[in-house]
């Protein structure tokens, strides 16, 4: 008996078909320049959350500050209140606001407590500001009901032929 292996054959058209897909690459990635990016933190947001965190308005995330340019940062709250970060005044953290009236009030914060009452006094506001967009629509809505007169519908119908009259 031969101890000798039986060797396989391969034919040409398998040996074309690995040889084509071999020689086709991927597509190459984009490659993300770096050199002109914003960094992923600044350090005026790494300094306003700190802020924040000591006057313990403590649901702050650091990239949710954004600098404003003049070397201060804001945080838009859901509340619809801001906090702005001004680093060398006395208090650091200034809360603006919203009142009914459409006017954002400015608190200085260095508590949790002055950021609940800031919102709490900016509620109760009764001020009209002056000529405010909300204040000038609320003058609009008031002259528009006073010209608005009540009006039935029968008189209504009284008044236009029907083309089929109902009873």
């Amino acid at each position: 008996m031969s101890t000798r292996t039986r060797q396989r054959k391969t034919s040409k058209k398998s040996a074309t078909k690995t040889a084509t897909s071999l020689k086709t690459q991927a597509p190459k990635l984009p490659t993300l320049d770096v050199r002109n990016r914003r960094p992923f933190m600044t350090a005026i947001q790494i300094e306003a959350a700190f802020a924040a965190s000591l006057a313990g308005v403590t649901y702050t995330r650091i990239t949710g500050w954004h600098e404003l340019g003049d070397g201060t940062a804001r945080y838009s709250m859901p509340s619809g209140a801001g906090l702005t970060y001004t680093p060398d005044a006395d208090t650091p953290l200034t809360a603006w606001t919203p009142c009914p009236q459409g006017v954002r009030h400015p608190h200085p914060v260095t508590t949790r407590a002055d950021l609940l009452d800031a919102q709490m006094v900016a509620a109760r506001c009764t001020d009209p500001h002056g000529d405010t967009p909300v204040r000038l629509l609320a003058d609009r809505i008031t002259l528009a009901a006073e010209d608005t007169q009540t009006t039935d519908v029968r008189d209504l119908r009284a008044d236009a032929p029907q083309e089929h009259p109902h009873d």
